[in-house]
């Protein structure tokens, strides 16, 4: 069952369409055509939304001590942001079966959080939402394909906006790069698996 606060986004993007209705439940079962496709889209939308961005608002870090090469993927991950070392830098790694795996020591993993109450999401992230489940909605709703076109701009110029605001705003702190063999020789540190 999705969050109250679904039901209003799925408003505002009816409203969006120009239809002059209020849903007052999202019940896939529903006889109102409005209704059962807010139901069936809404979960769509949100999922790529929260997917089209690595959003601060809902980041969330996980520390390992000791550092190890096979993690768990937390449950509530819609994305995974970074490993990182115990440096902080970067590290390449591969989500397998519920795993999250790289070749060297993973010390702090950076995801983002499937964050279901929309009070929570940020304005403009909010916003994209509403514009990605009426592109979603309108070739069904208003019966034309150049209102899904022009809702699908509209999203494409908000999640740019968002996701813009979003990175200026992060303050993300991981080192862009990852280790470099010479450089730690240089420095006089060893390389895992050197």
């Amino acid at each position: 069952m999705a969050h109250a606060s679904a039901l209003d986004a799925c408003n505002e993007a009816l409203i969006t369409l120009g239809q002059d209705v209020t849903l007052v439940t999202l019940d896939k079962s529903s006889s109102d055509p409005k209704e059962r496709d807010c139901a069936y889209l809404y979960e769509t939308a949100r999922k790529q939304v929260l997917s089209d961005h690595p959003w601060s608002f809902i980041r969330e870090e996980l520390e390992y001590d000791p550092p190890r090469r096979t993690v768990d993927l937390p449950t509530d991950a819609v994305r995974i942001v970074a490993c990182l070392d115990e440096d902080g830098y970067n590290l390449a790694f591969r989500c397998v079966g519920g795993k999250v795996k790289s070749d060297d020591e993973i010390a702090r993993l950076v995801f983002t959080r499937d964050e279901e109450d929309l009070t929570e999401w940020d304005p403009d992230a909010y916003k994209a939402l509403v514009l990605r489940l009426a592109a979603d909605l309108a070739k069904p709703i208003t019966g034309r394909i150049n209102e899904r076109q022009l809702q699908e701009q509209a999203y494409a110029e908000q999640i740019e906006k968002a996701k813009l605001k979003d990175a200026r705003n992060s303050g993300y702190s991981g080192k862009a790069y990852g280790r470099n063999y010479y450089v730690d020789r240089m420095q006089g540190r060893g390389t895992a698996g050197v």
